[in-house]
């Protein structure tokens, strides 16, 4: 069962992809900013 020509397992891979490196950002951008900002 293929939606839109989509296979499940690509779309769960691609997120699942995106939602690591999201967080990987988050948590770059909030050690970055806890450095920076000290007051």
């Amino acid at each position: 069962m293929s939606i839109l020509g989509f296979e499940p397992i690509t779309v769960v891979s691609a997120i699942y992809v995106l939602g690591f490196a999201g967080m990987m950002i988050v948590a770059f951008d909030a050690v970055s900013d806890r450095g920076q900002d000290g007051r």
